[in-house]
């Protein structure tokens, strides 16, 4: 999948009202430190560092290429991660309509994928605090 195929939003979840249906968070999800030494290693970031240099220089690089980007926990679990406990850079949230609306901003996703890639699964998480 290349950036210029047209990318399908999923479906939003409710307006968040106070605690119901609670908080969710639409971007990328990831185990911290394989997918961004991963996403080191398939970006030519901190060659010939050890993985946890990688996994710093990563985070860092996809920071600065994303700004204004925020960082927060969500649930999504997996057989190899039954805790479902990832990290996740987030586009925006369902707090407010406008940041629902912003679940819609094609600019915006289509910069995701370019930093991200373009298989980067950009979808809604459950905010879980840790």
């Amino acid at each position: 999948m290349s950036v210029s195929e047209p990318f399908k939003i999923p479906p939003a979840p409710a307006l968040r009202k106070g605690q119901n249906p609670g908080l969710y968070l639409f971007g990328w999800a990831f185990r911290a430190k394989p997918d961004l030494v991963r996403w080191a290693n398939e970006n030519n970031v901190g060659v010939g560092k050890d993985d946890h240099v990688k996994y710093q220089l990563a985070e860092r690089a996809i920071t600065v290429r994303l700004d204004p980007l925020k960082l927060g926990c969500v649930y999504d679990p997996s057989p190899e991660l039954p805790n479902g406990r990832k990290l996740c850079f987030i586009l925006t949230d369902n707090r407010t309509p406008e940041s629902l609306e912003r679940a819609k901003d094609m600019d915006r996703i289509n910069q995701f994928r370019t930093v991200l890639g373009p298989d980067a699964e950009l979808k809604w998480y459950r905010y879980r605090k840790f």
